[in-house]
């Protein structure tokens, strides 16, 4: 199966619509066999240096697959 990684930044509240976007876009892949994991990484509350590191550590398992950076004109 192939897998799509959505890289998400700070989370939003009350509601969050880009995550809710993201699973109902996760749920229509997997009618077509594409998985899509969301992963967030907020610098906001690890600061840049260690969101950062958080997002190179994840990001050695993507190799050869589609990063989808999701974000709002308001982030």
């Amino acid at each position: 199966m192939q897998r799509l990684i959505a890289l998400l930044g700070r989370r939003d509240t009350p509601t969050d619509g880009l995550e809710d976007y993201c699973t109902f876009l996760g749920e229509a892949l997997l009618k077509r066999g594409i998985g899509l994991e969301k992963v967030r990484v907020d610098c906001t509350e690890l600061g840049w240096t260690r969101g950062l590191f958080q997002l190179w550590r994840e990001s050695r398992k993507w190799r050869g697959q589609w990063v989808l950076l999701q974000f709002t004109s308001l982030a």
